[in-house]
């Protein structure tokens, strides 16, 4: 059964488990919005700290959030315990979902949550929006940056692909049925060639 993270990248899947991360060393019973704003500072160079400079901004984001630095030994993390998100982080990952769609891209980067978390009124995004990081500054930004770092499904084929995986399964797993037999076929015919 396919998972809803299925279309995140590995970047973007990490700034979730460090939101995760927050959560717990605050022994939240909910991962919040403001933690999944803190998970996407953890890493340097991800798309949205390309296009909001997020890891200039960390300290002065946690000030606004008043949730300081987590101590830079190793954070125990309990095994086994589900942290869920709350009803807003829920609606951030639904929105990361519209951004992605928005670009026509299949894969949810972390510029997506980003600006998920821009669509949704918390402290996050007011913490955001004090630093003048604007859904359609964010846009622009995100825009310029897969110009000049394009994501593998930006390639034409890749667009296709998505094309028919999103609109037209049967489709797409029509086509990919009939190249698999014809490979097979091609292979055995290859095979009785002397």
């Amino acid at each position: 059964m396919p998972s809803i993270f299925d279309r995140y990248t590995e970047q973007a899947r990490r700034a979730i488990y460090f939101g995760r991360l927050e959560a717990n060393y605050r022994n939240a019973k909910f991962i919040s919005v403001e933690n999944l704003l803190l998970g996407l500072t953890w890493d340097k160079d991800s798309r949205a700290d390309r296009v909001a400079a997020l890891k200039s901004l960390e300290q002065d984001v946690r000030a606004v959030l008043e949730m300081p630095s987590l101590p830079k030994m190793t954070v125990p993390y309990p095994h086994g315990v589900d942290i869920p998100l709350n009803d807003d982080a829920k609606r951030v990952l639904a929105y990361a979902v519209s951004e992605a769609d928005f670009d026509q891209e299949f894969w949810i980067d972390t510029d997506h949550l980003l600006r998920g978390i821009l669509r949704v009124p918390t402290e996050a995004a007011s913490a955001l929006s004090q630093k003048r990081r604007t859904l359609e500054s964010l846009r622009v930004a995100s825009a310029q940056d897969r110009r000049q770092c394009p994501s593998p499904s930006a390639t034409k084929w890749g667009r296709f692909i998505v094309f028919l995986t999103r609109n037209q399964p049967i489709i797409f797993i029509s086509l990919l049925i009939v190249a698999v037999v014809a490979f097979a076929l091609f292979v055995r015919w290859m095979g009785q060639v002397p």
